[in-house]
């Protein structure tokens, strides 16, 4: 996904950092989330929407596809960004 959008960025003229970018990766994510755990609770689809930093998204979409659980995804994306882990990992 996230080449799939810088290449979109650079084919329209767009910079993958940009509030467009960030607003596709957030879609993807919520996406991934979705269909991985099917409905989202309101509250953590709220904190998702909040993010702004596409490096960020990014690697969080990578827990989504990676975590077990949601409740996994969640403490991954209150912990902060320095802390991806993969699952079964530690």
């Amino acid at each position: 996904m996230a080449l799939r959008r810088r290449e979109r960025g650079r084919i329209m003229g767009g910079t993958e950092g940009s509030p467009a970018a960030a607003g596709e990766a957030v879609r993807d994510l919520l996406e991934v989330l979705q269909r991985r755990f099917g409905r989202i609770p309101e509250d953590l689809v709220r904190q998702v929407l909040g993010l702004a930093e596409p490096d960020v998204i990014d690697r969080l979409i990578l827990v989504a596809a990676n975590a077990p659980s949601l409740d996994r995804f969640r403490r991954e994306l209150e912990a902060g960004p320095q802390t991806f882990r993969l699952p079964g990992l530690g």
